[in-house]
C-alpha cells in the first residue's frame, strides 16, 4: 500500500503546473489551521506549488488572545502582508472562519467582550465586502456556492465562538478513567446549552437544503472524532446529534467535514443509523505542533504532528473525493478516497 500512495502522491506532483481554476474535470481545496504570526510562514509557498483553486482556513490564523483591536490588527497584517501568504491568495481564493484565538478569547465563547469588535476585524482582513450579509447578522458564519464543471461545491463556515455556552470545565474527582490524562471539559447535558446558538442552526437548515453535489462543511473545532476532554462537539452531545440528524432530515448529501484546533493532523469518520459516514478530515498544524497522544476511537488513520496542510480534491469525471495530509517539506502524510455514492443516502 505504501508504494501505490508513494507513486499517487508523485503523479499529482507532476501534474500541479497543468491545473488551472479552468480545468472542467477537477477542482483543488487546500486547507489548514492553527500559525503564529511569529513563525516561519513558508509554508504557505509550499501550499502554492499544489496551485489550489481555493484555500479554506479553518482557525487560529493568529494567535491574538486579546480584546485589543490593535493587537489584532498588528498580528493579522504580519500574516496577510506576508510574501509567501500573499502569493498563495494571489493565486487561490481565500475564505475561512476563525477558532478561540483569532476570536480573542484561548477557548473562548459568547461572553467575550470584544466578540463585535472581533468580527469586524476579522472580515476586514478577509476581505469581505461591506454590503455582505455576514457583516448584517451576529457572528460570521457564512456559505458559498461553486460551479465547477456543471456541478456544485457547497462550502460552509460555521462559527463555533459567537454563540457558545459556556464549557462544563473538569474536576479531578471527575476524571474518566479511559483517558491517559485529565481533561479540561466534560460533556454538557443542559438542554439550555448551544454551541451553535438558534439563530445560526436555522441558517444551517436552510443552507442544507440548497442544491449542491458536494458540501464541504467547515468548522473549527473537531466534529466526528470520540470524546478526548479537550473542545470538540462532543463537548455539546446534543448539538452533535442535532447535526446528524438534520443532514438526514434535509437529505444533504455529498458532505464532508474539514476541522481544525487540536494541532495535529488525522482522519475521522461519524457512523450512525439512518445517515451515510461523516468524514471529519482535520488539519490544524499550520505552524502549531502536538505531542500528546489522543485517544480516538473514530479515528481511520495515523496522526502526524509535524506541520502539515491538508488538500481535496474532487474528480468530477470519476465521481471521488481524494484528501491527502501534506507536511512542510512537501511530503504526502496521509491520503484518503471517497467515492461520491459512499456520500449518499441508500
Amino acid at each position: 500500500m505504501k508504494f501505490v500512495l508513494v507513486f499517487f502522491f508523485l503523479s499529482v506532483v507532476n501534474g500541479v503546473s497543468a491545473q488551472s481554476k479552468t480545468d472542467s474535470t477537477h477542482i483543488r481545496f487546500a486547507f489548514g489551521s492553527c500559525i503564529k504570526h511569529t513563525a516561519d510562514l513558508s509554508i504557505f509557498d509550499t501550499i502554492w506549488r499544489w496551485q489550489p483553486d481555493y484555500t479554506l482556513l479553518l482557525g487560529d490564523i493568529g494567535y491574538i488572545d486579546s480584546p485589543s483591536q490593535d493587537t489584532a490588527c498588528t498580528i493579522y497584517d504580519s500574516i496577510f502582508s506576508n510574501s509567501s501568504f500573499k502569493r498563495l491568495n494571489s493565486f487561490s481564493t481565500i475564505y475561512g472562519t476563525w477558532d478561540d484565538h483569532d476570536f480573542g478569547q484561548n477557548d473562548g465563547g459568547k461572553y467575550f467582550s470584544a466578540k463585535e469588535a472581533s468580527k469586524e476585524r476579522f472580515l476586514d482582513f478577509y476581505s469581505i465586502p461591506a454590503n455582505s450579509k455576514i457583516r448584517k447578522h451576529a457572528g460570521i458564519y457564512s456559505s458559498y456556492s461553486i460551479c465547477s464543471a456543471g456541478k456544485i461545491v457547497q462550502l460552509i463556515f460555521l462559527d463555533t465562538r459567537t454563540f457558545r455556552s459556556n464549557l462544563f470545565v473538569n474536576e479531578a474527582q471527575l476524571n474518566p478513567t479511559f483517558l491517559p490524562y485529565l481533561p479540561d471539559y466534560l460533556p454538557i447535558n443542559s438542554s439550555d446549552s448551544t454551541l451553535l446558538g438558534p439563530e445560526q442552526w436555522i441558517w444551517l437548515k436552510a443552507a442544507l437544503q440548497q442544491p449542491a453535489d458536494v458540501r464541504i462543511l467547515c468548522s473549527s473545532i473537531q466534529f466526528a472524532h470520540s470524546f478526548n476532554g479537550y473542545e470538540s462537539w462532543n463537548n455539546f452531545p446534543k448539538e452533535k446529534k442535532q447535526l446528524i440528524h438534520l443532514i438526514a432530515e434535509t437529505k444533504a448529501e455529498g458532505l464532508v467535514v474539514l476541522s481544525g484546533d487540536v494541532h495535529l493532523a488525522e482522519f475521522s469518520v461519524q457512523n450512525s443509523v439512518g445517515n451515510y459516514p461523516i468524514y471529519d478530515f482535520t488539519s490544524s498544524g499550520l505552524s502549531s505542533k502536538w505531542g500528546i497522544e489522543i485517544p480516538n476511537e473514530n479515528r481511520i488513520s495515523d496522526v502526524v504532528y509535524e506541520n502539515h496542510f491538508g488538500l481535496l480534491d474532487i474528480d468530477w469525471n470519476k465521481e471521488q473525493i481524494a484528501v491527502y495530509i501534506v507536511d512542510k517539506k512537501n511530503s504526502l502524510r496521509l491520503f484518503h478516497l471517497i467515492s461520491l455514492k459512499e456520500l449518499q443516502f441508500k
